[in-house]
C-alpha cells in the first residue's frame, strides 16, 4: 500500500494522470494532492503536509506532469524499499555533492527516465552511467521528478520549510538528510516513467543553491565516486569559473554578490588544499560582456 504525495499547481491534477496511476500501480494506494496555493509556493510545506496525512507505510512524491509506463510500478517500489538501509529512491540521481552551489546531477550521475524535449516535440529516454546489469545504483542525491521512501524515514527528517521556499532543492536537502543519518539512496532502472517538462534554472533556482549550499557546506563533499582531491577541486573549480559565473550573471546578480559567492568557497575549502578559484572585477567585467552585454551598464561597478 502506498501514499501518493503530489504538489499541484491546481486544486486537482489532471484526469490523465489520475487513469495512469490507477492504471499501472498494481496494488492499493491513496492519493494525496495538496494544492500548493494553500501553502504559499512552497513545495517543501505541501509535502510536509502530505507526509502528516499519509495514511500507508510507503510514501511516494511525484511532479503533476508525469505518466507510468511501467506496470505494477508500486511492487517495483516495495521490492526496492524492503531493506531497512535503502532511504529515498528515485529514477535520477547523483553520486557526488561537492562544496559549490549546484544541482544534483554534478559529475557522474545515473538516470532512466523518458524526458520531453519541446524543441524536438517528442520524448526521449535519457541515461546517465552505466547500470552495470543491475536494477539500481547508489547516489548521494535525487531528482524530485519521483521520490519513494518509507514513511518511518520522516522521524528523523523532514522537509525543511524553515530554511526554503518555492519549488527548487527540496529533494538534494532531503536526500542529504537521508545520506547523511547513513541511509542508502538509489537510483532505479526498473521503473519507467515520462516527464513532460524541463527544468527552469531560474534565479530563484540560484537563490535555493544558495542557501542549499550555505546550509551544507561545513559537511560537504559528500561522494560515492571514487575522486581524489585535486580532481574535486577541479571541477569544483572549473564549475564556478565558468557555469555558475555565467548563470549568476544572467540571472541578475550584482558584480559583488557574485564575488562574495567566490570568497565564501574560497574561505571553505582553504583549510584543504592550496588551490583556489579565481575571479576579480576586470575579469568578471569581461564575463559580464561576452555571457549578457546589455548588463554591463548596470553592473560595471562594485554594487
Amino acid at each position: 500500500m502506498i501514499s501518493i504525495i503530489i504538489c499541484s499547481r491546481e486544486s486537482d491534477i489532471p484526469e490523465g494522470l489520475k487513469n495512469n496511476i490507477r492504471e499501472t500501480v498494481g496494488l492499493e494506494y491513496e492519493l494525496i494532492i495538496v494544492d500548493n496555493k494553500q501553502h504559499h509556493q512552497s513545495i517543501f510545506k505541501a509535502y510536509n503536509y502530505g507526509v502528516d496525512r499519509a495514511r500507508y507505510d510507503t510514501l511516494c512524491f511525484l511532479h503533476d506532469d508525469i505518466l507510468f509506463h511501467t506496470p505494477k510500478w508500486g511492487e517495483v517500489v516495495l521490492d526496492q524499499l524492503n531493506y531497512p538501509f535503502v532511504g529515498l529512491i528515485g529514477v535520477a540521481g547523483g553520486v557526488l555533492a561537492p562544496r559549490v552551489p549546484v544541482q544534483w546531477n554534478f559529475g557522474m550521475h545515473f538516470v532512466h527516465v523518458l524526458q520531453y524535449k519541446k524543441r524536438l516535440g517528442t520524448s526521449k529516454l535519457l541515461e546517465g552511467a552505466s547500470f552495470n546489469n543491475k536494477s539500481f545504483q547508489p547516489v548521494v542525491s535525487l531528482d524530485g521528478v519521483f521520490m519513494a521512501c518509507k514513511k518511518e524515514l520522516f522521524k528523523t527528517i523532514r522537509f525543511d520549510e524553515q530554511s526554503f521556499n518555492g519549488f527548487h532543492c527540496y529533494d538534494q536537502d532531503i536526500c542529504l538528510q537521508a545520506y547523511l543519518k547513513g541511509f542508502e539512496n538509489r537510483v532505479v532502472n526498473n521503473l519507467l516513467l515520462e516527464h513532460f517538462s524541463e527544468g527552469k534554472l531560474d534565479r530563484n533556482w540560484v537563490e535555493c543553491q544558495l542557501i542549499l549550499w550555505r546550509k551544507w557546506r561545513t559537511k560537504l563533499p559528500f561522494s560515492l565516486a571514487q575522486l581524489s582531491n585535486e580532481d574535486l577541486f577541479d571541477k569544483e573549480i572549473n564549475y564556478m569559473e565558468h557555469s555558475f559565473t555565467r548563470r549568476m550573471v544572467r540571472r541578475g546578480y550584482s558584480n559583488q554578490q557574485i564575488l562574495n559567492v567566490f570568497k565564501e568557497y574560497n574561505d571553505l575549502i582553504k583549510p584543504a588544499g592550496s588551490s583556489f578559484a579565481t575571479m576579480n572585477l576586470p575579469r568578471l567585467i569581461w564575463i559580464r560582456l561576452k555571457t549578457k552585454p546589455t548588463s554591463l551598464f548596470k553592473k560595471l561597478f562594485i554594487e
